[in-house]
């Protein structure tokens, strides 16, 4: 019996380790790709060069080592167990709270002001929007600077024991708020407004568990918020949004939207949340102006709701980087774009202030200070290329992280303010 047994066991362990060859090989069973924010190896050609210097030897194991059989699987299954057994969360930009509650940790960051980049940098943004804000006025087009609810910021409850003790003095968004205000900026605050009316609200405002952005119903409210605010900034009458039915069910979509990167095999669902039937008046009788929108994944959960329904015209550039749902002709000048719009939305939630407007309110700036004509773009990739630059030379990212520590603030946060620097003085010099 003991003979037997040992054959069996030496049988098993023999038939897993060759397993994975064998589903490489036969692909016995499909599997879902990972999710979430990795770069995937790629297979090695192999060369004279790269051979004798070991480059070869070394990429191929790396891409073996991502791509044997029922790899995916076994990612899962380690996850799974991790998850389901010690509440951990293997991937880099989650952490597992209390209470089931799972943060981006780009959140609590902001929160906790980790990635503040400092008072003067705010209020010198400030300072620029609101110069913008008032040239606009002048050729009777509207600026909105909108501060989306963030998890964080909602839930401090949930903190994962790491966080818990964490001591707000100054983060991005207080003091985005606070210039906003000394500004006298046209500026919608609903994260400190849902945060007030998070114990009062009838339905759920930010879904606890699974969830990265507010909620469905949340949303509704949002949309409706800003086309009031809108009718009173300019005195019209826009087509609203409203909803008669709301059905409570399991959670769903964008409510869900951690679990696809947790790689997990499966996921307990128990919140319940609420979906309102949204529908929007009759455009008969109505004024749809023409908005422009730069905007983070807050914004984009808005547009894909179907906000742009109350407007004639709407282009939506995500991160200022992309016009969503709409092919732009040729590389458009931020003039043209400015001048097709009668109102400007500028939306980021607590993660994205560090970086809001990503090039926009400089650009915009530089148009109406200095008569800068740059497409619409070019700030951004500019930036963008010379924060790559930066991280490619050792001793000027020393240099920078030594910055970095005098203020308190991220390398990330530092590299981008130096970056900007060195682009704004390069365009001040015509290069």
């Amino acid at each position: 019996m003991n003979l037997l047994l040992r054959k069996i066991l030496l049988l098993l362990v023999f038939g897993l380790l060759l397993f994975p060859f064998a589903q490489q090989q036969f692909e016995f069973f499909s599997e879902k790709p990972l999710q979430g924010s990795f770069v995937a190896a790629n297979n090695a050609v192999m060369s004279v060069r790269n051979w004798f210097s070991g480059e070869y030897q070394a990429q191929k194991e790396k891409y073996i080592n991502e791509n044997f059989g029922a790899r995916k699987t076994a990612v899962r299954l380690r996850n799974q167990i991790d998850f389901s057994l010690f509440s951990k969360v293997n991937a880099t930009e989650f952490i597992a709270g209390k209470q089931g509650c799972i943060y981006a940790k780009s959140y609590l960051d902001a929160y906790t002001g980790e990635d503040f980049i400092g008072a003067d940098s705010i209020a010198h943004r400030m300072q620029r929007l609101k110069f913008v804000q008032e040239v606009l006025a002048k050729k009777n087009k509207t600026l909105i600077f909108v501060l989306a609810t963030g998890k964080a910021s909602f839930f401090p409850e949930y903190f994962p024991s790491s966080y818990s003790n964490a001591f707000v003095q100054k983060n991005n968004y207080n003091l985005h708020v606070k210039c906003a205000k000394e500004q006298g900026l046209n500026y919608i605050d609903f994260n400190s407004y849902f945060v007030a009316h998070k114990s009062s609200s009838k339905y759920p405002i930010y879904p606890v568990q699974y969830g990265i952005h507010w909620s469905e119903y949340a949303m509704t409210l949002v949309m409706d918020s800003l086309v009031k605010y809108i009718e009173h900034q300019r005195n019209i009458d826009v087509p609203n949004f409203y909803f008669d039915k709301v059905v409570v069910r399991q959670a769903k979509g964008t409510d869900i939207d951690i679990v696809a990167p947790l790689n997990l095999l499966y996921f307990s669902n128990t919140e319940q949340l609420a979906y309102p039937y949204l529908k929007i008046q009759s455009s008969r009788g109505k004024t749809k102006p023409k908005v422009m929108a730069i905007g983070d994944s807050f914004y984009a959960t808005l547009h894909n709701k179907g906000f742009a329904a109350a407007f004639s015209y709407h282009h939506f550039w995500y991160y200022n980087n992309s016009l969503v749902d709409l092919t732009p002709q040729g590389n458009p000048m931020l003039e043209d774009e400015i001048n097709g719009s009668e109102i400007v939305i500028l939306m980021a939630t607590e993660a994205n202030l560090k970086d809001v407007g990503w090039g926009f309110i400089d650009a915009a700036y530089d148009l109406y200070a200095h008569g800068a004509k740059p497409y619409y773009d070019v700030f951004t990739q500019r930036v963008a290329s010379m924060a790559a630059y930066i991280k490619s030379d050792a001793k000027w990212v020393e240099a920078i992280q030594k910055k970095a520590d005098e203020r308190s603030i991220s390398l990330d946060s530092a590299i981008y303010l130096d970056a900007k620097w060195s682009v704004e003085e390069d365009m001040k010099k015509g290069k």
